[in-house]
């Protein structure tokens, strides 16, 4: 999959990360790809074919909403599959950017995914227009999905802590989520208590649980970057008191042991080739939790 960035505005930056166009066309299989918890929210824009949503826990598929609203996950809850040809637009906010431009506690969507129209009204249909009037020009989707933003940022005013809750996630990312939360607190001049009482209002997570997110995106971007690093020397590079403690972790937010989660994305690159039609529950067991997977393999 090609992916093309975009930075925002600069009155947007509090708020907005980055901007993505996501293309593909897969001819011939299907694509599996399995998603571990991660800490980002954001608002996506399906512009052609769409993807299809695995349930982990069940095997059970849904296709994808032609535009959604993504929160945080704390845990591996669905995975994506797809095929044919693809282009998604995403406008990805900062740890706090849900907050500002919805007026929404991303706490309200942790672990889920909803219809945008649910979060943003009735409005998001027009941008959802515009964007598939702007062919594949991410310029020109930019300034439409700009426009949409600016006028909501105008119309709806943030918390007063808004601001100092955004530098303390944006501390705990360029650390990697390594900073202590005590520390963190006394830094910014706050008790501990009202850290996670902030974070969980503006961030959608406690600050410690965000750190944990931090660290095990860290964690696979370093593994995709240099697969012939082991595993104990991820964990020290990332700051795990060792090997054992990272694949705590990852067991706990991907469902998998580290060795295990890597396996299912290498294979989930062009699967299922002889397949026209969405993959089955029993297509997909190698990816779900070990109980499910087990018994559909044993209904084979």
């Amino acid at each position: 999959m090609g992916v093309l960035f975009a930075k925002p505005n600069v009155s947007l930056l509090p708020w907005v990360r980055r901007y993505a166009l996501r293309s593909a066309h897969v001819r011939q299989g299907w694509v599996h790809f399995p998603l571990p918890a991660r800490s980002d929210c954001f608002l996506e824009f399906y512009l052609r074919d769409r993807y299809q949503i695995v349930m982990v826990a069940t095997g059970a598929m849904h296709e994808s909403p032609s535009a959604v609203v993504v929160g945080p996950h704390t845990q591996r809850l669905e995975d994506l599959v797809y095929r044919g040809n693809l282009l998604v637009f995403s406008i990805e906010f900062t740890p706090v950017g849900l907050r500002a431009l919805a007026a929404l506690s991303p706490k309200e969507l942790v672990n889920t995914a909803v219809e945008a129209s649910v979060i943003f009204g009735s409005e998001v249909s027009l941008l959802h227009e515009q964007l598939n009037d702007c062919g594949e020009s991410l310029d020109r989707m930019v300034d439409a999905a700009e426009a949409f933003l600016l006028g909501r940022l105008s119309r709806i005013s943030s918390p007063p802590e808004v601001l100092i809750v955004s530098s303390m996630a944006g501390t705990l990312q360029r650390l990697g989520g390594t900073a202590d939360v005590n520390t963190l607190a006394h830094h910014f001049g706050r008790s501990v208590r009202q850290v996670e009482r902030q974070f969980l209002d503006q961030v959608g997570v406690g600050p410690k649980t965000f750190a944990k997110l931090q660290r095990l995106e860290r964690a696979l971007r370093i593994r995709s970057e240099n697969p012939q690093l082991s595993w104990a020397d991820i964990a020290l590079t990332c700051g795990y008191f060792d090997q054992a403690h990272l694949g705590r972790d990852f067991r706990l937010m991907t469902g998998e042991t580290p060795v295990r989660f890597a396996a299912m994305a290498a294979a989930g690159k062009n699967v299922w080739h002889s397949l026209h039609q969405p993959p089955t529950q029993h297509d997909v067991a190698f990816f779900l939790s070990g109980a499910v997977a087990d018994t559909l393999a044993s209904e084979s």
